[in-house]
């Protein structure tokens, strides 16, 4: 099982992966600064461990993904189609990750958080319920 040894290398994994699924720069080694490298398995089924390995100071990590937390609730989907239609990278409100989605026939659209595991399938079609905000308004999702 791909558990670091403490807590500590458990958080610094853990920031460290949020880092890497915001899409932002790429996270470098707190030892040496070399930029690090994710390489992705999913040895536990559907969820996804990634090891993190340094290649100027060796150093390795080790991340796993937690068990799904449940699925997206509809105003969390219609949000991400409203993204997805203005050509716009759906962000996570819990995490920041950016949410990976797939198309299937019938306009089926299913969205994943690869940082918290969270999913959800929603069906697009022409009368979709979507949100529609004017210029000054804003979206906040709070979770408890």
């Amino acid at each position: 099982m791909l558990i670091p040894h403490d807590q500590s290398c458990a958080d610094e994994a853990g920031r460290l992966v949020r880092e890497y699924f915001a899409g932002k720069e790429a996270p470098l080694c707190e030892k040496c600064g070399e930029e690090l490298v994710f390489t992705s398995d999913y040895a536990l089924g559907d969820r996804l461990c990634l090891k993190i390995s340094c290649r100027g100071c060796g150093r390795k990590l080790n991340w796993q993904q937690s068990r799904s937390p449940g699925g997206w609730t509809v105003v969390h989907l219609n949000y991400f189609l409203e993204r997805v239609a203005q050509d716009q990278v759906p962000r996570c409100p819990i995490d920041d990750s950016s949410v990976s989605f797939a198309e299937f026939g019938g306009g089926v659209i299913e969205f994943r958080c690869p940082f918290c595991n969270r999913r959800g399938r929603i069906r697009r079609s022409e009368e979709s319920t979507k949100l529609h905000l004017n210029e000054n308004e804003s979206i906040v999702f709070l979770t408890v």
